[in-house]
């Protein structure tokens, strides 16, 4: 605050004036001087931002289009010289040819904060982010080392393989046999090693190029009523913060309360955790070293871990997700079938082991009676005809029923109701009143449907629209058009006879054979 001083001769309130006004003109200049620093940055990030992008685009020009240009440019070429094309294989004596070389697997790097700021530009927009997320200056792939995906474009389109390698600098994963080439032996920088000259193999594919593969459980079951899990490509993942649920630190269960920001990273790797989960479903991802198997206590001379003391919070989330892996697992190792409940132990009495007999022997019986074929039971003899064996006979169907629409049918069954087929045939034809026609109704959409309504709609405002002449106009037309069906205005007779006036004196002559044929015709 400005301290006002009183001085002889001086006026105090002109004095407060001149040093309030001084205070703003610096408050003025220190604020244009924290936003001509803060544009220079900005103009510093866009600049930097435009270096890369175009760095990334020369690259591609260069070690991309270019080189296919070139591959295309001389092929047409050798395919005109036929056999005067050049030899272009070299370096064949060094054992070199056709190999990568370091710069072209040199990929420009791509900085986090570039990354960061395209995807806050199209979050802005309403879009969806770029993978991989950004959060603390470090980067998050929705694809890790261990997951199995699928190549979506290129030459190797359609393989399936495992990730090998994620390289964050230029966003490129390395899949275990997919992408193969040979490289320079320099790229490897073996060092004493002898390696040979050249090693294959694999390239980095960008992220773009690849979608995840999971085991999904389709519609079909297996015989024994479990689902069948097929491999299914996801085509977008979604990624979203460990921000409710269970404290990793403390295992307090927050629900959908959101856990404390200090307490949202892994508490021995100090990392954010993140699930990944189908997009536009909750079908949560596994990650892949949630799934890796433990190693049984056998197969390490260490004292089997206590399980239970060991199950952390990550374990105790992961129990009430249903992931397409983990259910996988949980049916392979689903329990057996519940036993029947035993007996109660103790001494069996002779009566209870004699009863147990008949019961066997009863049963044995059964089976055999049902076994022999109905056919040599005297009961069922005159039940079929030699023509045809009767499915109760093979199938050995006590509840078999025979009906005129289902086979078997013997082979004289058409000719016997031939006659009685006919005779039905007649009488429906002869019958005035049955339809011989099925009447169906006109399937019509509901647009046609629409469109009639309002057809029907502007015919009847029409109607209502009539003035008092129109109706009576109608209506004389309508008495003219019956007057002309009872009683027509000339006669049959009295027009033939006019008829043959006009064609007489129009010199119109008759065909003698056909008017003796008429006459003929007429005395008969």
């Amino acid at each position: 605050m400005v301290q006002l001083i009183a001085r002889p001769g001086r006026n105090a309130a002109r004095q407060a004036k001149k040093a309030k006004e001084i205070a703003h003109v610096k408050g003025a200049i220190i604020w244009h001087e924290k936003q001509r620093l803060a544009r220079k940055k900005m103009i510093k990030e866009r600049y930097d931002e435009k270096a890369v992008a175009s760095m990334q685009k020369r690259w591609e020009h260069e070690n991309i289009t270019l080189k296919k240009k070139q591959a295309l440019r001389n092929a047409a070429e050798d395919w005109k010289l036929a056999s005067l094309r050049p030899n272009r294989a070299v370096n064949v004596a060094d054992g070199k040819y056709a190999v990568v070389q370091p710069g072209q697997i040199q990929r420009p790097e791509i900085p986090a904060w570039v990354h960061q700021r395209i995807s806050e530009r199209k979050e802005k927009k309403g879009l969806a982010p770029d993978y991989p997320l950004v959060v603390d200056d470090k980067k998050y792939f929705p694809m890790v080392k261990g997951d199995r995906v699928v190549v979506i474009r290129g030459k190797e389109k359609g393989k399936i393989g495992t990730v090998l390698t994620v390289i964050p600098r230029t966003h490129e994963f390395i899949v275990q046999g997919v992408n193969m080439a040979y490289y320079d032996s320099k790229v490897f920088n073996a060092g004493d090693q002898d390696i040979g000259p050249r090693r294959e193999s694999e390239m980095p594919i960008p992220m773009d190029d690849l979608r995840l593969v999971v085991p999904y459980a389709s519609t079909s079951f297996s015989p024994n009523g479990q689902n069948v899990y097929e491999d299914v490509i996801v085509d977008n993942v979604v990624m979203e913060r460990h921000t409710t649920g269970i404290d990793p630190f403390t295992g307090t269960d927050y629900g959908n309360a959101e856990i404390p920001k200090e307490h949202q990273y892994d508490p021995e790797t100090a990392l954010p955790i993140f699930h990944r989960y189908i997009a536009g479903t909750r079908y949560r991802i596994a990650w892949p070293w949630e799934t890796e198997k433990k190693p049984k206590a056998s197969d390490s001379t260490l004292p089997a871990p206590n399980e239970k003391a060991a199950q952390g919070w990550l374990s105790k989330t992961l129990g009430t997700l249903r992931h397409p892996i983990t259910t996988l697992q949980s049916w392979r190792s689903q329990p057996a079938k519940k036993q029947r409940v035993k007996r109660a132990e103790g001494p069996v009495s002779v009566d209870t082991l004699e009863s147990r007999v008949e019961t066997i022997e009863a049963r044995e019986a059964r089976k055999q009676r049902s076994a022999i074929l109905r056919s040599e039971d005297p009961k069922y003899k005159d039940a079929h005809d030699v023509v045809d064996t009767t499915r109760n006979i093979v199938e050995g169907s006590e509840s078999m029923s025979y009906t005129l629409v289902a086979p078997p049918f013997p082979e004289t069954l058409s000719q016997e109701l031939r006659g009685d087929i006919f005779e039905l045939r007649q009488e429906a034809r002869n019958d005035t009143e049955a339809p011989h026609k099925p009447v169906r109704a006109k399937y019509m959409s509901e647009k046609a449907l629409a469109a009639q309504e309002f057809a029907q709609r502007k015919a009847r405002a029409a109607e209502r629209m009539k003035t008092p002449m129109q109706l009576r106009w109608e209506q004389e037309q309508a008495k003219k058009k019956l007057a002309k069906k009872d009683g027509p205005a000339v006669d049959t007779d009295t027009l033939l006879a006019a008829l043959g006036q006009h064609m007489a004196a129009n010199g119109v002559k008759l065909n003698s054979k056909k008017v003796a044929a008429s006459q003929v015709a007429e005395l008969d």
